[in-house]
């Protein structure tokens, strides 16, 4: 069976994809015709929204797609829990139907927890912010978090350069909230966003893969908690007796000073 779990799917996992060949002159005018301001302006809110927040909690409840040798589509759900302190807590508890992963880090601390396996691994090699964290997991173990572009949207690590496409599709609801209806087009990816008209969160997000002809989906519908602050100690990670420590593999060619400081 394919391994085609969109679980570390992500925005900066998208826009760092490399692009594909260039079109034609006449076909790139008529591609850059569909880039609209509004949808642009509208990720920068998101993004300077994302950016105020000094502590959160998402749950997130998430659907994947799998695509079979057979060409067939299966799918997965999934929740993935997040709880964050800015600049240096975080936690992520990651569900769904084959797998359970935990994530901790803790003013510099990473770990890596794999509670039915009862396996874990931690490295404090990544500087003591989340985005050094989180740059240094992708970059040196090929970790990627989900949802983890909620931690770089609107800075330099990611852009809108790569979009081919942003239009605004309309109003809808969710949670019984008033929502903006975006879509995105970048080379290999489709994805779609909904955007709470009263805060700029986003509430839902779906990427579709244009790199396999089966087009398989990634959903997930984000519920947002901004008031509540989580307990210190629900940050730190602390072994069950029974838990065996291992090392985190490396990226081939991985710098390991790569994300520190960045």
């Amino acid at each position: 069976m394919a391994e085609n779990l969109f679980l570390g799917v992500c925005f900066r996992t998208a826009i760092a994809l490399v692009l594909w060949p260039m079109m034609a002159a006449a076909q790139n005018s008529q591609i850059e015709q569909k880039v609209d301001p509004g949808a642009l302006a509208a990720l920068d809110r998101m993004g300077n929204t994302l950016r105020s927040l000094q502590h959160f909690s998402i749950r997130s409840d998430t659907s994947s797609e799998t695509v079979m040798d057979t060409g067939e589509k299966v799918q997965f759900n999934g929740v993935v829990n997040y709880l964050v302190q800015t600049p240096d807590k975080l936690f992520v508890d990651v569900r769904t139907d084959r797998r359970h992963r935990q994530f901790y880090f803790d003013q510099g601390v990473l770990t890596v927890y794999a509670p039915n396996l009862k396996y874990y691994a931690s490295t404090d090699r990544f500087g003591r912010t989340l985005a050094d964290a989180l740059v240094g997991a992708a970059d040196n173990y090929g970790l990627d978090f989900p949802l983890e572009d909620l931690f770089f949207w609107g800075t330099p690590y990611v852009s809108a350069d790569a979009l081919t496409s942003a239009e605004y599709i309309g109003e809808g609801r969710l949670d019984g909230e008033l929502v903006r209806h975006y879509s995105f087009r970048q080379p290999g990816i489709d994805w779609q966003l909904w955007l709470s008209s009263t805060t700029s969160l986003p509430k839902r997000l779906v990427i579709t893969s244009l790199s396999d002809p089966a087009l398989p989906q990634y959903s997930a519908t984000l519920h947002w908690d901004t008031d509540k602050i989580s307990e210190q100690g629900r940050f730190e990670f602390s072994p069950p007796k029974d838990a065996v420590r291992i090392q985190l593999a490396q990226v081939s060619g991985a710098d390991p000073q790569r994300g520190a400081g960045r």
